[in-house]
């Protein structure tokens, strides 16, 4: 168990598909993920959820759970991981339980993601990507000092319309440095957040 504030991290069971099946079945959710929306059936998704609690090498889903009653709100994973180079992806965060979007939930499962991905599992490069609408991630990655690397131009066909993909990354002695500066405080990277969403938003307008 890896934990925050008000959750912590355990590794995906694969009775947890009751959950997962109705979040990926939310088009609210998927509709802003980088992957085609899919709608599984409740038997793919048992297939789904044994595979990733079975399987860890290659990559790790991890639920999200609240520390106040143990139940599941959501899930992340770190995936294509690549012990010989030290690189992953970040396949992001979902919050599925409305209750806990509000809250610093995302907020600190990404930082307890970070803390795994570079201290545990020695990753030197984690990288990830969103589209360009997706304004909690813009927000977010740059205010975790993940340095854009590039745009995927008309990357993305989902929703009816086609989207700009873009591209992150952050590296292990870029995370170390910034984490012993203390720039990883949770009221520190929301002020962050919240600044780079006002610019976002803007440029989303033009």
């Amino acid at each position: 168990m890896i934990q925050g504030e008000t959750i912590y991290l355990r590794m995906l069971d694969a009775d947890d598909w009751v959950k997962t099946y109705l979040w990926h079945n939310d088009v609210e959710i998927q509709k802003m993920t980088c992957g085609p929306i899919i709608m599984p059936s409740k038997e793919i998704e048992k297939q789904w959820a044994l595979s990733k609690a079975t399987h860890n090498r290659n990559e790790i889903y991890f639920a999200i759970c609240s520390l106040d009653n143990d139940e599941m709100i959501g899930f992340a994973s770190l995936n294509d991981i690549n012990h010989l180079f030290r690189s992953c992806y970040w396949g992001g965060i979902v919050i599925g339980d409305k209750a806990y979007r509000s809250g610093t939930e995302y907020l600190q499962a990404s930082l307890l993601i970070l803390d795994y991905a570079f201290n545990r599992l020695n990753i030197n490069r984690l990288t990830g990507s969103c589209l360009e609408e997706h304004l909690l991630t813009r927000s977010q990655m740059p205010a975790l000092f993940f340095t854009q690397e590039g745009v995927g131009r008309e990357a993305i066909i989902k929703n009816g319309k086609i989207y700009n993909e873009y591209h992150y990354s952050l590296l292990s002695k870029e995370y170390k440095e910034h984490l012993e500066l203390g720039d990883y405080g949770l009221d520190q990277v929301m002020i962050r957040i919240v600044a780079n969403s006002k610019i976002i938003r803007k440029e989303l307008k033009k």
